[in-house]
């Protein structure tokens, strides 16, 4: 990262492709916890930034989504090209969170109820390091939870870095 706290080299990045290739090395995971994964269709949507930090940030949300899920539920990813940023929404028919713990999902090392984090492992992190990558290139992300019936996970990306960042 340069010293404004942009990411740099930018690549030209199709997010659609990017997330579909994300899917596709998670549906064993997904088969296993009998998750079903969709992706919106439509055109191919771009933003720019580093390739591998993004798929990281994502690959972190559609992990969790799925791992936080129940036998028979979904996981959906959609967009919304919008005028100058891409909404993606990751929304998943999971086991949800309370109100209380949203305020806290993207602070390094915080992990709901222990006795879940031991179940489903991880040391509080994926959320965190998705946060602090989506604000390099721009970004955000937001989540909106009901605890049984699911989450649902709004990242905004700008399409492009300005040269003035």
């Amino acid at each position: 990262m340069s010293g404004s706290g942009t990411i740099e080299p930018r690549e030209k990045i199709n997010l659609k492709v990017m997330i579909a290739e994300i899917m596709a090395a998670m549906e064993p995971v997904a088969e296993q916890y009998q998750v079903a994964l969709h992706q919106e269709a439509g055109d191919d949507v771009y933003c720019t930034g580093k390739e591998a930090l993004l798929s990281r940030a994502f690959s972190n949300v559609i992990e969790n989504a799925v791992r936080y899920n129940r036998a028979g539920g979904e996981v959906a990813i959609v967009f919304d090209d919008r005028q100058n940023d891409i909404l993606i929404t990751v929304e998943d028919t999971g086991i949800g969170m309370a109100k209380e713990e949203l305020t806290h999902i993207f602070e390094a090392f915080y992990r709901i109820e222990r006795s879940r984090s031991r179940h489903y492992g991880g040391a509080g992190l994926g959320l965190a390091i998705t946060a602090l990558i989506l604000e390099g290139h721009g970004g955000t992300i937001t989540a909106e939870s009901t605890p049984g019936e699911g989450s649902s996970f709004s990242i905004t990306l700008p399409k492009s870095l300005t040269d003035t960042l």
